[in-house]
């Protein structure tokens, strides 16, 4: 009878974006595969395959603690690179960039403005743009910081879209059910190669010099996506996310998802939200007010503004409404909050 066989799980940080929790799906894994004599376990293998009679206790204890001690040495790793990103770019973007305004995603949540279709109007008394990351060309961003107004570039990050210029990088497997917007379709937000490509767009987003992204629909766990995506799932793609931004010296916002605000509050650092007067959800944001971080609520209904600017002031949020197209086809927005 052929002898039966113990998979050992060794998981190498050989990527910072991969956030390997699962060695077994794609893209595979380097591994190693002894059944005799004294197993070697210092090859740089994800994936050790040993014989479960033979091998002892010993050398299972081992590679776990190969891998803890890889892990922890990738944490600090990641915590020097941010330390020394942000350092570089506190030498080159001066907090002084925004007149009046050292931080304009902390609270009293600033003016703003958010544009996704059609050519931008750089006109708005606003603190921050929120403008799509892939059609804004960067005469545009340049344009703004000019004016000292703070650029948030929008992509989504839990929808494949397919106009999009690396729509093609997607793999068939991670498409699932359409999201209810013509060209999109959720996405498998447990995947490596679709948190490949949103570290590319995050890289974008840097190099375009924005000063933080909106990454959307980023609650698909909540949705019929087609994809079996837990809560867990989404805290941990989320946190990618924010991680990601945060290397390269991005602020992020988190949009929506407001059942998972408690758990995600200290990863983000201000929200974005659609509509929390029209469903009374506002107060579920007040977490961020309470620890200094700016809101950013738009309405889609041109009704009861006088109402909705007076609560908007009350929990500190800041208000504008627009058309659902974010097409500037008309814009109101509640008076400033300071």
């Amino acid at each position: 009878m052929e002898k039966l066989n113990f998979i050992f799980l060794l998981i190498i940080p050989t990527n910072l974006f991969a956030q390997t929790i699962n060695p077994f799906p794609t893209p595979s894994k380097p591994w190693q595969y002894q059944l005799q004599d004294t197993v070697n376990p210092s090859y740089e293998a994800a994936v050790y395959d040993s014989d479960l009679f033979d091998s002892p206790q010993s050398l299972i204890d081992d590679l776990h603690a190969k891998a803890q001690s890889l892990h922890a040495k990738a944490q600090s790793l990641i915590g020097d690179m941010h330390a020394k990103v942000q350092s570089l770019i506190d030498d080159l973007h001066p907090k002084g960039i925004f007149p009046g305004i050292i931080n304009p995603f902390s609270t009293p949540s600033k003016s703003w403005q958010y544009q996704l279709q059609g050519t931008n109007n750089p006109s708005y008394e606003a603190a921050v743009y929120d403008i799509d990351l892939f059609d804004s060309p960067q005469s545009l961003i340049d344009d703004l910081h000019a004016k000292g107004i703070a650029v948030v570039c929008y992509f989504s990050a839990g929808s494949w879209e397919n106009w999009r210029e690396d729509a093609d990088q997607f793999p068939e497997n991670v498409l699932g059910r359409k999201n209810g917007w013509a060209g999109e379709r959720w996405l498998d937000i447990r995947s490596n190669e679709v948190r490949s490509i949103m570290a590319i767009r995050i890289g974008l987003a840097r190099s375009k010099g924005c000063d933080a992204v909106e990454p959307d629909n980023v609650d698909g766990y909540s949705n019929r996506t087609g994809f079996p995506l837990t809560y867990q799932d989404q805290i941990d793609y989320n946190r990618f996310l924010a991680m990601t931004a945060h290397l390269v010296g991005l602020k992020v916002g988190l949009k929506n998802d407001l059942e998972q605000i408690n758990d995600l509050i200290g990863d983000f650092d201000f929200a974005i939200n659609e509509e929390c007067h029209r469903y009374s959800e506002c107060d579920a944001l007040t977490p961020f007010i309470d620890q200094g971080k700016a809101v950013f609520n738009v309405e889609y209904r041109a009704t009861k503004q006088d109402k909705v600017c007076a609560q908007s002031r009350a929990l500190g949020l800041s208000t504008i409404y627009l058309p659902l197209e974010l097409d500037d086809s008309f814009r109101f927005s509640c008076p400033p909050l300071e």
